[in-house]
C-alpha cells in the first residue's frame, strides 16, 4: 500500500475535464491532414506561440490558423481548417463520468483544485455546465500570466490550496505539462481515461 499521504487533487481541464468530440480525429492531425502540412511543422510552431492564447488570451483558434497561413497559401485550405477548429470545438463534450469522481473525492474531504493553460472563456464554460463549484481554486494561465509547465503557476496553485508540493497530485493529459513534476515535487498523473485514472489513485491509497 501507498504510504504517502496526500492533502489535494488538481485537475487539467481540456483533454481531462472537456474532451474531444466521440470519434473526432485529434485536432492537430484534422487540420494538417486537411491542409496537407506536416504534422511535425504545425506542432513546432503551434508550441512556439501557443503562449498567446495561454497567458495574452488571444483565441486559440486565431493561433492555430496563424500556422496554417504560415505553412500554406491556398485560402480554401485555411477556411477548411477554420471550418474543422469550429466543429472540433462545437462537438466537445463534459467528462461527466470524471465529475462524478471530483464529487467523490470532495466527500472523501480532499481539496480540488483546477489548473488549466486556458483563455479567459474558461470561466464562461465552468459557468455555463455549472461545475465552477466544484473547485476550492480555479487557477487560468491566461488570468495569471503564467503557462504550465511553469513550476511558479504550481507554486500558486499549491500555495492557494494551503499545502507543500508534495501533498498535492496533478492530473493532466499533456506529458509536456507534467515534465516539471519532479522539479516542482508534486505527484503527477497523466490522464489516458476515467478508469485508468481510478487505477492509479488506488494505487496512491485513494480508493474512490
Amino acid at each position: 500500500m501507498y504510504k504517502k499521504k496526500f492533502k489535494a487533487i488538481v485537475f487539467d481541464y481540456g483533454g481531462v475535464i472537456e474532451l474531444a468530440p466521440p470519434e473526432s480525429k485529434h485536432l492537430f492531425e484534422g487540420i494538417t491532414e486537411l491542409c496537407d502540412v506536416p504534422i511535425h511543422d504545425f506542432r513546432t510552431l503551434y508550441f512556439e506561440r501557443n503562449h498567446l492564447n495561454n497567458i495574452h488570451d488571444q483565441s486559440q483558434k486565431e493561433t492555430l490558423l496563424s500556422v496554417v497561413r504560415d505553412l500554406t497559401q491556398d485560402k480554401a485550405l485555411l477556411e477548411k481548417a477554420s471550418t474543422f477548429i469550429d466543429s472540433f470545438e462545437a462537438g466537445k463534450v463534459l467528462n461527466t463520468e470524471l465529475i462524478s469522481l471530483i464529487q467523490k473525492l470532495k466527500t472523501l474531504g480532499y481539496p480540488i483544485a483546477l489548473l488549466s493553460n486556458y483563455t479567459s472563456t474558461l470561466r464562461h464554460k465552468l459557468t455555463k455546465h455549472t461545475i465552477e463549484s466544484l473547485f476550492d481554486h480555479i487557477i487560468i494561465s491566461s488570468e495569471v500570466g503564467l503557462q504550465k509547465p511553469d513550476p511558479e503557476i504550481f507554486y500558486r496553485t499549491f500555495k492557494a490550496l494551503g499545502i507543500q508540493p508534495e501533498e498535492a497530485i496533478f492530473i493532466d493529459d499533456s506529458p509536456k505539462s507534467l515534465s516539471t513534476a519532479a522539479e516542482v515535487g508534486y505527484h503527477p498523473i497523466r490522464f489516458i481515461d476515467n478508469h485508468r485514472l481510478v487505477q492509479e489513485l488506488h494505487k496512491l491509497g485513494i480508493a474512490i
